[in-house]
């Protein structure tokens, strides 16, 4: 999926005489069913947000499916029409789907019948009306309006960012699958190799925080999301009231391995909530607003760190996979730092140090096993002043500053978008990040080596800011990160192919890559995706990075047919299922799983 802008129908599109105000919403929602409703923005949001669903047509499958739930055939028609087949525009994503959970919260509450109002055409109207809404005042508290309206300059295009960034979130359709986020975590948390190397307690950190195994944490987590996130969009047309993402907590405890009752239990515990603990994180005592700036933004912290929602009656769901994912990625540092109160600062820098081992490792996969197939020799710093990787081919080298940074969220879920721009400066670029890579140029320039390697063997220099954060992908973050490289390197000129001078290196300007890239590149450079080569090819189509690497693996067509993802931590993930089911219930599966 590309980080082009994402666009939805407005609900005057489809419902002429409903207008898209907080009146007209709390209207629509004081006639749903409180938890039905809930679990419905849950289990659309699950589908939306999984890139395997339908990966072929970027979701346009999925949003025919929702679309034939909630709406007549006429209004289906008409849909189909104005967002010219869902190329266009949307009628359901995950930022809309969020926005209406928190509304549903403070307006719904239950009815007779509740876990069967949804099978009704009128109530399924209803739904629709308020989802389309609800979409609608998501993009007025994240100033949509202005992506289209800003002049294209760069005083313009800066005063996006922020803007650009909650699009991208808020409609996420996958860049890293969620099961992968969790292989992803369970490698970096549970190998000894990664973050137990430089946090040696955590083990027993963890144990302390939470009162189980920190590999019982993921072994939890991947049963969870592999119970959604292994069926077909077939299976859940199917039967949407059954297969989309509803598990029983009850027999989730009940039917497991008498071993792994308490860590089941103690898991659920502490990563779900009940509606009632959900409605006080986002409203606390109030049971009424007026208006929308009454409300205030989305708190995405209310979700993030208790991302399943746990009923009355036994039934769980995963709220949002994007917040599953995050949790999954790096929550355990978070959980220890708060019920242990370790400084947070020492935990942040355990994790980057085995993120960067972690990425340290994917490299060598990819070249140290081929080195004399692909003739790249792969290096690491020596010395003060070098880089997290280096990767030289011949007479070029692409030199790689591994960030594994958290941007403050108040920032990211607030309105300023000053405030974020000096935020993305203070994590990725200032120090470390793009000013170390432009500083390790400067000294290849006046030939002080860098990772052992001397200047006279080079000619062009790649300079690489590996991060974990996906949504730097967003559109203009590569262009916003490789302008401020250019200030902090101070090129002597610009000499063609995209590129600058410094000396007499030619210095092409900063790549953004995040992981979605390295897992899609993991397995594709052997099979014949060089990539010096791609990042030649890409230099060339964009020099000025207003297009992320992302997109042009995604849309170029040398590219797009050559990308085999997640070889190692698919892998990976799959052994931990099986792993998960052997541990968890007798015979390797439950119920749900025959």
């Amino acid at each position: 999926m590309t980080s082009q802008v994402i666009s939805f129908l407005g609900v005057e599109d489809v419902f002429l005489e409903v207008g898209a105000d907080i009146d007209n919403l709390r209207r629509c929602l004081q006639t749903l069913s409180l938890t039905d409703a809930l679990i419905w923005c849950a289990r659309l949001n699950l589908l939306v947000s999984n890139p395997e669903l339908d990966p072929e047509n970027h979701g346009r499958e999925t949003q025919k499916l929702i679309l034939q739930w909630f709406f007549t055939k006429e209004q289906c028609e008409l849909v189909w029409k104005k967002s010219e087949g869902f190329n266009k525009s949307v009628i359901c994503m995950r930022a809309g789907l969020l926005e209406l959970m928190r509304w549903v919260l403070l307006w719904c509450k239950n009815s007779e019948g509740d876990g069967e109002t949804f099978r009704k055409q009128d109530v399924r109207q209803t739904f629709a009306k308020a989802m389309l809404i609800a979409n609608k005042i998501w993009l007025d508290t994240t100033d949509f309006a202005q992506i289209t309206t800003r002049p294209v300059d760069d005083e313009g295009r800066e005063l996006l960012m922020l803007a650009l960034r909650r699009n991208h979130e808020g409609s996420y359709i996958g860049h890293i699958n969620p099961m992968m986020w969790v292989g992803f975590g369970h490698s970096i948390f549970c190998r000894k190799k990664y973050l137990e190397k430089h946090y040696t307690t955590l083990r027993e950190d963890f144990r302390k925080a939470t009162g189980i195994e920190i590999d019982d944490y993921y072994i939890c987590k991947s049963f969870l999301v592999s119970h959604f996130y292994l069926k077909t969009l077939s299976e859940i047309a199917a039967k949407p009231e059954n297969s989309n993402g509803i598990f029983d907590i009850n027999s989730a405890g009940n039917e497991v391995l008498d071993s792994m009752k308490p860590a089941v239990r103690t898991y659920l515990e502490f990563e779900s909530q009940t509606i009632e603990e959900l409605r006080k994180g986002f409203w606390g005592e109030r049971l009424d607003v007026a208006t929308l700036s009454e409300a205030g933004s989305f708190d995405a912290r209310v979700m993030l760190d208790r991302p399943i929602l746990r009923i009355r009656d036994g039934r769980g769901i995963i709220l949002d996979s994007l917040f599953f994912a995050e949790r999954a990625a790096a929550g355990p540092i978070f959980i220890i730092r708060k019920k242990l109160k370790k400084p947070a600062q020492e935990l942040i820098g355990y994790y980057g140090a085995a993120f960067e081992d972690y990425t340290h490792f994917f490299f060598k996969k990819i070249y140290c096993a081929r080195v004399n197939k692909l003739g790249v020799e792969m290096s690491r710093p020596q010395q003060s002043g070098d880089v997290d990787i280096g990767l030289k081919l011949d007479r070029q080298l692409a030199i790689l500053e591994i960030k594994a940074s958290f941007l403050n969220l108040n920032v990211i879920y607030g309105t300023d978008n000053a405030a974020y721009l000096e935020e993305l400066r203070k994590k990725y670029v200032n120090t470390w990040g793009a000013e170390q890579l432009a500083t390790a140029i400067k000294n290849l320039s006046t030939d002080v080596s860098v990772n052992g390697i001397a200047p006279r063997d080079l000619d062009r220099i790649f300079p690489i800011l590996f991060v974990r954060d996906p949504h730097l992908d967003s559109a203009l973050h590569p262009w916003f990160l490789a302008r401020e490289f250019k200030t902090k390197l101070q090129p002597d000129q610009d000499t063609g192919r995209g590129d600058m001078a410094k000396g007499r290196l030619s210095i092409p300007n900063l790549i953004t890559m995040t992981m979605d890239e390295l897992l899609a590149l993991e397995d594709s450079i052997h099979r014949g995706i060089p990539f010096h080569k791609l990042l030649s090819d890409y230099t060339l189509e964009h020099r000025d990075r207003l297009i992320s690497l992302n997109d042009f693996l995604a849309l170029d067509p040398r590219y797009k047919k050559r990308i085999y993802k997640y070889k190692i931590v698919g892998r990976h993930m799959h052994k931990l299922i099986v792993k998960a089911r052997k541990k968890l219930f007798k015979n390797g599966m439950n119920n749900d799983h025959k």
